[in-house]
C-alpha cells in the first residue's frame, strides 16, 4: 500500500501563545497576519521536521496562529476559505499523529483534510483508506486513484502541449522539458496509481474476501495495477499472494521471485543516488571550505518502497520457501531498524532454513532481547501512569480496548514459544551436522596429519554431494 510521503519540511517558530488559547476556532485560523511567512513556507517548515522525527517541533509549529492555531477537526468547516487554505496542514497534522501512533487523532484530521479539499491530492486519501476498512476504505481508495488520474491527464497535456510548442518555434514562458524528465514523471505517477489499484485489489482478499465478485475483482484490479507499472512491487506482491490463496503455488513462487528482484534492483539504485549525493555533498564543503565534522546522514532508509511491504514480502517468499533471498532481504531490513521483533523472528527462521544455523541463533537472541526490553520499557510506562505521570493530552489514544491488548498479549507469548521451538530446532540440527574439517583437525590433534586430511574432505563432498565430482 501506498503511504503518506515523508518528504519532510523545518521551521523555527513560537507554540501560539495567546493564538492556541483563542476560544473561537475561525479566528484563530484566519487571523495571520501580512507580515507572517507565507504559507507554502510554513507547510515546508514542517514537513523538515517530521523528516528528521523532530515531532515536538513540527507540532509547536502546527499549533501556531499562523497554522492550525487552536483548530480542532470536528470545527473545520470545507465552506470556511482559511479552513479550506490550511488543507495541507491537518494533513500534517495527520502524518505527525501517525508517528505518534495515535491513529484516532490521525483520521479525524484525514477526515477533515479530505472534506476541506477532496479533489486534490491523492495520498492523502490513500492513507485515509488505510486507516478504515472495507466499503469505506475502497471508497477512500477510489477516491485516491480519481486524484492521481486526473494529475496524471493534466500533466501529459501539459508535456504535450509543451512539446508542440517547441516544434512549432512558438514562444512559451514554461521551462522546457525533457523527454527524459517527462518519462520520469509520468513513470512515478503510474507507479502511485499501480499502487492504488493494488490497494484496492487488497481489500478483495481481506476485508470484502466475502463478496461475490471478490475473486474476480481482484484479478482485474491486479491486472490494472501490473498494466500501469509491471515493476511494482506492491503489484507483484498483491498477485503472488493472490496466487498463493488460489492454490496456484508454481504462479506464486514465480511472481514473489520477480518481486523479490525488484526490491533488490531498487535497492541498488538507492545506494547509488545515495553516494552520488554523497560526493556532490563532500565536493561542495571542500570547495567552500566548510567543517567537515558534519557527518552524512545514514539514516536514510536505503529504498523507497515502503517498510510494512517489504516485510510482507519476505513472509510471502519464506512460506514459498525462498529462503536465501528472504534471509538477504530480512538482515537489509535489520539494517535499516533493528528494533523490529518480527523482522528478527523472520530472519532467524529464514536463516535456519538456509542452513545458517549460528546466524539462526544470533537473530534468535536478538529477538528475545527485544522482547525481554519491551516488557520492561511497558512496566516501567505502567509504573509511570500509576503515580500520575501519563501524558494528559494522549489520554483518549492511550485507552487501548481490552481485546486489543488480549491479543498483543497473545502475541507476545506466541512469539516467545516460537523462538524457544526454534532455539530448539536449531539446536538439534548443530547436534546432527556433520563435522566441519576444521573440527576433525581439531579433534585429531596434530598426530598422523597427512591420514586427517584425507579423512576429514571426504565427508563434506559426500554431505554435499557436489554435481562436479565425477
Amino acid at each position: 500500500m501506498s503511504r503518506l510521503p515523508r518528504t519532510g519540511r523545518s521551521s523555527k517558530n513560537k507554540r501560539g501563545g495567546r493564538g492556541s488559547t483563542n476560544n473561537n476556532d475561525t479566528d484563530s485560523a484566519s487571523s495571520a497576519s501580512a507580515s507572517a511567512p507565507d504559507l507554502p513556507t510554513l507547510f515546508s517548515s514542517v514537513e523538515q521536521f517530521l523528516s528528521i522525527n523532530d515531532l515536538h517541533s513540527a507540532e509547536r509549529l502546527l499549533r501556531s496562529p499562523s497554522l492550525l492555531g487552536s483548530l480542532r477537526p470536528e470545527s473545520i468547516s470545507a465552506q470556511n476559505l482559511a479552513h479550506v487554505q490550511r488543507a495541507p496542514a491537518m494533513e500534517l497534522m495527520a502524518q505527525l499523529m501517525l508517528d505518534k501512533g495515535r491513529l484516532k487523532e490521525a483520521h479525524k484530521w484525514l477526515s477533515s483534510c479530505c472534506a476541506c479539499n477532496p479533489s486534490e491530492g491523492g495520498e492523502k486519501w490513500m492513507t485515509f483508506g488505510q486507516l478504515m476498512g472495507g466499503r469505506e476504505a475502497l471508497h477512500a481508495f477510489k477516491q485516491g486513484l480519481s486524484c492521481m488520474l486526473k494529475v496524471k491527464a493534466d500533466t501529459e497535456r501539459k508535456f504535450q502541449a509543451q512539446k508542440a510548442a517547441a516544434s512549432s518555434g512558438a514562444f512559451t514562458m514554461d521551462r522546457p522539458v525533457s523527454e527524459e524528465e517527462m518519462k520520469r514523471t509520468l513513470d512515478g505517477m503510474n507507479k502511485q496509481i499501480s499502487s492504488a489499484y493494488a490497494s484496492m485489489a487488497e481489500l478483495y482478499v481481506t476485508d470484502l474476501c466475502d463478496e461475490p465478485e471478490a475473486e474476480s475483482e481482484c484479478e482485474k484490479l491486479l491486472r490494472l495495477a501490473l498494466l500501469s507499472s509491471d515493476t511494482n512491487p506492491d503489484a507483484l506482491y498483491g498477485l503472488a499472494n493472490l496466487r498463493l490463496i488460489q492454490g496456484r503455488t508454481e504462479e506464486a513462487s514465480t511472481t514473489i521471485s520477480q518481486c523479490l528482484g525488484v526490491l533488490e534492483e531498487l535497492r541498488a539504485k538507492s545506494i547509488e543516488q545515495m553516494s552520488a549525493l554523497k560526493v556532490a555533498a563532500a565536493a561542495e564543503r571542500s570547495s567552500t571550505n566548510a567543517d567537515d565534522a558534519a557527518d552524512d546522514d545514514d539514516s536514510m532508509p536505503l529504498s523507497d518502497v515502503s517498510y510494512e511491504l517489504r516485510v510482507a514480502c519476505a513472509k510471502l517468499a519464506l512460506e514459498l520457501e525462498h529462503y536465501a533471498p528472504t534471509l538477504k532481504l530480512l538482515e537489509q531490513l535489520l539494517e535499516e531498524d533493528d528494533r523490529v521483533i518480527e523482522v528478527a523472528h523472520l530472519a532467524a527462521v529464514a536463516a535456519f532454513h538456509a542452513g545458517e544455523y549460528a546466524s539462526s541463533l544470533a537473530f534468535i537472541e536478538h529477538a528475545q532481547q527485544l522482547l525481554a526490553a519491551g516488557e520492561a520499557e511497558d512496566q516501567d510506562q505502567d509504573a509511570g501512569m500509576s503515580m500520575g505521570m501519563g501524558d494528559e493530552d494522549d489520554e483518549e489514544d492511550d485507552e487501548q480496548d481490552p481485546d486489543s491488548l488480549m491479543d498483543q498479549q497473545a502475541q507476545i507469548v506466541a512469539t516467545k514459544n516460537a523462538l524457544q521451538q526454534l532455539q530448539q530446532q536449531v539446536a538439534e540440527a548443530l547436534k546432527n551436522a556433520p563435522p566441519t574439517p576444521t573440527q576433525e583437525d581439531d579433534d585429531g590433534g596434530d598426530e598422523d596429519e597427512d591420514e586427517d586430511e584425507g579423512s576429514g574432505a571426504a565427508p563434506m563432498e559426500d554431505d554435499h554431494d557436489h554435481p562436479m565430482q565425477d
